[in-house]
């Protein structure tokens, strides 16, 4: 059963997921079609949810067990069919930090986009660091676009290269949750 990816937009062929994983890099579900969850029926609903996980499994993706909702968008009805689906936890795009009492299905987030700067970025690990929480950091699109949410190659790596210079650990969504 292949997905309907006609009315996707697709960045990246399964040939390059599959080798993402390979790196190590976790491959999370994000749905089939990027619906607003809890704006449509339960049945697509479902259908987006188990679908998307299954389509990543049946291209050979392994431990398939997060959750990106799309537009950050969910609702408990929508929390309760992923984890009926079989999912860990979910992210959403609701700000802020991560600790032992969030709930696992609406996992905080710190988003960077054209408009975040190093030290505001510094600032959101800092804290983290020093409030010992869980900090996630979105990238939704690396490169020179200038769209809202990208984010500069060279301001990326000086991220990377800050979290690097503090020895944090770096870990996946499924690593997050359960430490949680």
């Amino acid at each position: 059963d292949n997905a309907d990816f006609s009315r996707v937009q697709i960045f990246i062929d399964p040939s390059q997921v599959l080798q993402m994983q390979a790196q190590g890099h976790e491959i999370a579900s994000h749905t089939r079609t990027h619906p607003s969850l809890p704006n449509i029926q339960a049945s697509q609903m479902q259908d987006e949810i188990n679908l998307s996980k299954s389509d990543l499994v049946g291209m050979g993706i392994t431990n398939v067990k997060a959750l990106v909702y799309p537009y950050g968008d969910y609702s408990p009805a929508v929390e309760s069919t992923a984890q009926t689906a079989g999912y860990i936890g979910a992210r959403s795009v609701d700000r802020g930090f991560n600790d032992k009492a969030t709930n696992k299905f609406e996992l905080k987030t710190q988003q960077m986009g054209n408009t975040v700067t190093l030290d505001e970025v510094k600032a959101f690990i800092d804290t983290a660091y020093q409030n010992k929480t869980w900090l996630t950091l979105m990238f939704h699109q690396v490169d020179n676009s200038g769209l809202p949410l990208a984010m500069t190659p060279e301001l990326f790596q000086q991220v990377v290269n800050d979290i690097a210079s503090k020895n944090m650990p770096v870990v996946t969504l499924e690593q997050g949750i359960s430490q949680m």
